[in-house]
């Protein structure tokens, strides 16, 4: 177990054998408390897997992230082109436009969120929004509207293409605050659509599994340290830099400020093979 140098106590970790990694989280969630664990990753290292006696080939290490304090946040990794490619670029900015009717799962319909299902008034051909005056019903739970549509206005509410009562994507008063990104759209089939324009963030949540082929231990691990050193396995179990660097990017450590997430120092790291 090691600490780092850099500012008092930034992070920890600990290397060790795949055969207690058990037995460690065990140890790490009686010390710091199971409630201050971030998350697990698992990190593809070997990608054609490392035989055992008997068993299952390895391919993979984990990293545990832990707190010491609430004031510990995770970094996000930055996007990659791959991952930009869904955008496109619109005044020099990634912009995605996605049907202001949200799709997916049980939280995407009326029943689930009741405030998001509200109508929409609508000129095609102006290509105008507008969002009525509302009083919210505590004893229907629904939105009691306050005004008609007007001439050439028409009223689109959150139903899918089968009739399902979905909801928009914003409450009402978040899309009244950011209707410069509605538009107005007019779809294959003559429908009136409406679309929302997302800007992504600037990176993305660090996913439970890594498989970067860049995270390979062997060939940007061990060879690495042969070419610095002339040995071959002058370190047992060499990491991928770039799977370390990764990580301490996760952990708050990609900025020279003690103070990026309110408390670098508090955030800790392990990393098991």
């Amino acid at each position: 177990m090691h600490a780092g140098q850099r500012h008092p106590n930034p992070y920890q970790g600990v290397a060790e054998n795949r055969y207690q990694v058990h037995e460690l989280a065990k140890l790490l969630d009686d010390v710091f408390g199971r409630e201050n664990q971030f998350g697990t990753l698992v990190i593809r290292n070997n990608p054609s897997g490392r035989s055992t006696v008997k068993g299952i080939s390895i391919c993979h290490e984990y990293a545990f992230f832990y707190q010491r304090t609430n004031a510990a946040r995770l970094s996000m990794l930055p996007r990659s082109e791959k991952q930009l490619e869904r955008f496109k670029l619109e005044m020099g900015e990634h912009v995605n436009w996605q049907n202001f009717r949200k799709g997916g799962g049980a939280v995407t319909y009326r029943i689930e969120r009741p405030k998001q299902f509200y109508p929409l008034y609508v000129r095609p051909t102006e290509k105008t929004i507008r969002v009525p005056v509302l009083s919210w019903n505590v004893s229907q739970k629904e939105w009691s509207i306050l005004e008609p549509a007007l001439p050439g206005e028409i009223v689109i509410w959150p139903i899918d293409e089968k009739g399902k009562e979905r909801v928009w994507s914003l409450n009402h008063e978040s899309a009244i605050a950011n209707m410069k990104d509605l538009e107005v759209r007019i779809g294959q089939d003559g429908s009136t659509q409406v679309y929302r324009r997302h800007k992504p963030a600037e990176g993305v949540l660090p996913r439970s599994w890594w498989d970067k082929t860049t995270y390979a231990a062997r060939e940007y691990g061990s060879a690495t340290l042969t070419n610095l050193f002339g040995e071959v396995d002058a370190f047992s179990f060499a990491k991928s830099p770039f799977a370390v660097q990764d990580c301490l990017w996760v952990a708050g450590l990609d900025d020279d400020t003690d103070n990026r997430h309110g408390s670098l120092m508090n955030l800790c790291t392990f990393t098991i093979e």
